[in-house]
């Protein structure tokens, strides 16, 4: 529906909002659930025409168990940075490596590597954990 439709039917949108008839609001259209083409489209339109209808199935069990997933590679991949800390305090030519992020030519590229590898997958955790919201890109309503 272009602006000019629009227009034309402005005047009716006040009854459908005394009615509360199901509508949605996309970037250059007003347009009512009935407008979108049946099936998803239409099924999604109605979900998104208002806050009460947008309610979804969280696969709690599943998601728990691949999260509990996510939570031993992590750990295996801390229990192994923290065995490379140990070796670099007990190491006089490798203790620098615990006070910095500078990593020299011709040094062991392990500690690097696995640090590398916890962001992402801390990061994908972090993602999908839905008690770490705070982690989690913001969305304005």
């Amino acid at each position: 529906m272009r602006k000019a439709e629009y227009d034309k039917i402005r005047p009716h949108m006040r009854a459908c909002e005394k009615y509360n008839l199901a509508r949605t609001l996309t970037a250059d259209a007003y347009l009512l659930v009935e407008d979108h083409v049946a099936g998803l489209p239409r099924l999604a339109a109605l979900l998104d025409s208002n806050n009460s209808f947008c309610i979804f199935r969280k696969f709690g069990p599943v998601a728990a168990r691949i999260l509990v997933g996510k939570e031993i590679e992590l750990e295996q991949l801390v229990t192994r940075l923290n065995e490379l800390d140990e070796e670099d305090s007990e190491n006089p030519e490798t203790r620098y490596r615990l006070k910095s992020i500078d990593f020299y030519d011709g040094c062991d590229p392990e500690q690097k590597e696995l640090l590398e590898e916890i962001e992402v997958k801390l990061n994908d955790y972090c993602r999908i954990n839905p008690a770490l919201g705070f982690f989690s890109p913001s969305v304005a309503y």
